[in-house]
């Protein structure tokens, strides 16, 4: 269903998302934005959590997603299976979901889950936020993925809600906002191994663009200070022409330098890149 496509950034890479997709996509943005009900924390992750359980479950997605089925028996279906779960405005929100036209199963649960983090997103605007949350969202993501031990410890089980909430409690508790405890969480629940910094990732993504700010992947050997941070996003807010969200990752592999992906657009100004460089000027002469 839906013969046309177009590339659709989501989280560390690009997916192909069919034309039934995104403008079902775009219909379910404008209720989640015109439902204030929807716009809590406590809502949006029941909008998640469901997300996931479709997404996890192939037979369901693949139910609730045939357009071949009739409308009014796949919301009928999302409604016995979610609607003693969750609240009855995301009971609400997952009948209109389920009734829409989707390109494929898959694109149900990955909708769900975004259409999730953009309704905590716009939860973390309105008590002013949001910001924070995308900054700890990205540091949050590069504790997981640099972590051996916690990608070890998160391969063979999935914690439950209280186990996931410690964890990250001991990790973070004192240092970042309740709401991104939440949400780091979710992921370590609805994911394994690295596959949580992937998830926190495309969450921290999902929140920038919420917030119309574009996103500099910048890799460095060592940390920025604050002063780094505030002066580098200065310079490229400035060239940019819009507001700049820093995604720090660190490689010691870079020795020293900064090489910063914003868009299509690489700035490459590392210690190795320039040793490089000499290296094949020496070969050349």
């Amino acid at each position: 269903v839906g013969c046309g496509h177009r590339r659709v950034r989501r989280g560390n890479g690009a997916i192909a998302m069919g034309s039934a997709t995104t403008q079902t996509l775009d219909r379910l943005r404008q209720r989640l934005t015109g439902d204030r009900r929807l716009a809590t924390q406590d809502a949006a992750l029941e909008v998640l959590e469901c997300g996931a359980v479709v997404a996890s479950a192939r037979k369901l997605r693949a139910t609730l997603a045939d357009p071949a089925i009739a409308a009014e028996r796949r919301v009928d279906l999302a409604r016995q299976l979610f609607g003693s779960q969750v609240s009855a405005e995301v009971t609400e929100f997952l009948e209109a979901a389920v009734a829409e036209e989707w390109s494929s199963p898959v694109d149900l649960g990955r909708g769900l889950q975004t259409l999730g983090m953009l309704a905590f997103a716009d939860a973390a605007a309105v008590t002013g936020t949001r910001d924070r949350l995308l900054d700890e969202l990205f540091a949050a993501r590069e504790v997981f993925a640099t972590s051996g031990e916690l990608q070890l410890g998160l391969i063979g089980r999935r914690p439950d809600a209280a186990e996931a909430a410690a964890l990250v409690h001991t990790l973070f508790g004192g240092q970042v906002l309740p709401e991104t405890e939440r949400i780091v969480a979710y992921a370590v629940r609805a994911s394994r191994g690295s596959g949580v910094a992937r998830v926190l990732g495309r969450f921290a993504e999902t929140v920038a663009s919420s917030a119309g700010r574009a996103v500099a992947h910048v890799p460095r050997a060592r940390p920025l200070t604050g002063a780094q941070r505030e002066q580098l996003v200065g310079r490229l807010e400035a060239r940019q022409g819009a507001p700049v969200a820093l995604d720090v990752r660190i490689d010691p592999a870079l020795v020293g330098g900064v090489r910063i992906q914003l868009g299509a657009e690489l700035i490459d100004a590392t210690v190795s890149s320039r040793l490089e460089g000499l290296r094949y000027a020496l070969a050349r002469t």
